[in-house]
């Protein structure tokens, strides 16, 4: 501990000159080296491609059977040669980094080569931005969080000592639940003061103007029915997020939304048992 600390001169530190970063091999510290699941983000890729498939063809009246996954792509069965005709030139517009052919009754759809690369691609920086964000919370100067290979991220935090708090930091699962908020006016005052209401309790909010809210424990949605998430605009041409959700995702949050028309959900993220509302 003492090693770790800083005896520099008061009058060096006051014009910045401070000591050297000193790496793993003088400092000591924790080296991983962690891989990308890249099965399951292939997997979750044509799981949301299967559910904008069924969408679509509803949309437009098409009859489909089940929809199939191969190693590379999916197979979506017809009920004739008119309805393949018919779909083929819609799913092109959907799905224009994929190579489609027809084979009979069937539509056989697959990725190319850097149509994969990218799904992998954006994997590892997905999985990069998350461990930033881990590494931050124990304070360390200067880590290293960099790309090794095709799937792997190698993490440096030189002068970390507690070698099993950073790795249940950084390898520690959080979850993602969408839930209702109660916008009450009588109930809110009254869980302030209080006397929450059964079913519910009073979160946190993140961000610049954090807020307590009253939130309905009821589990609507989960981070497993997400399939993608990215930074877009909305129709005013605000700063929005865009979610891309599994089949059974995408009917529940059309039940949710369309019974709560003008009420407001939040997403409430839970990590090391803290449940904080990301956005609501």
């Amino acid at each position: 501990a003492l090693n770790l600390l800083a005896d520099s001169p008061e009058w060096m530190a006051k014009i910045g000159a401070n000591p050297m970063f000193l790496g793993l091999d003088l400092r000591g510290g924790v080296h991983f080296t962690m891989q990308v699941d890249m099965k399951a983000a292939m997997q979750k890729t044509f799981e949301r491609y299967s559910g904008d498939i069924r969408r679509e063809m509803r949309r437009e009246k098409i009859r489909t059977g089940t929809v199939r996954q191969i190693e590379n792509g999916l197979i979506v069965p017809m009920q004739d040669a008119a309805d393949v005709q018919k779909a083929m030139p819609k799913l092109r517009q959907l799905f224009p980094e994929a190579n489609l052919n027809a084979d009979g009754n069937n539509i056989t759809l697959t990725l190319s080569e850097e149509a994969i690369n990218k799904v992998r691609s954006d994997a590892v920086k997905q999985n990069i931005t998350t461990l930033h964000n881990r590494v931050n919370e124990l304070g360390v100067a200067e880590p290293v969080i960099q790309q090794s290979g095709l799937d792997r991220i190698v993490v440096q935090l030189p002068g970390v000592q507690d070698t099993a708090k950073a790795k249940d930091i950084i390898g520690r699962t959080a979850t993602l639940e969408v839930r209702m908020v109660e916008d009450d006016p009588v109930k809110v005052r009254e869980a302030l003061e209080g006397n929450v209401p059964s079913g519910f309790e009073l979160l946190s909010s993140s961000g610049d103007h954090p807020q307590t809210l009253l939130i309905n424990k009821q589990v609507e949605l989960t981070g497993d029915n997400i399939n993608d998430a990215q930074p877009s605009f909305d129709q005013m041409g605000a700063p929005a997020v865009s979610l891309s959700l599994d089949s059974a995702g995408g009917s529940i949050f059309g039940e949710l939304t369309a019974a709560n028309v003008g009420k407001r959900m939040a997403m409430v993220l839970i990590d090391q048992g803290k449940s904080e509302v990301v956005t609501a």
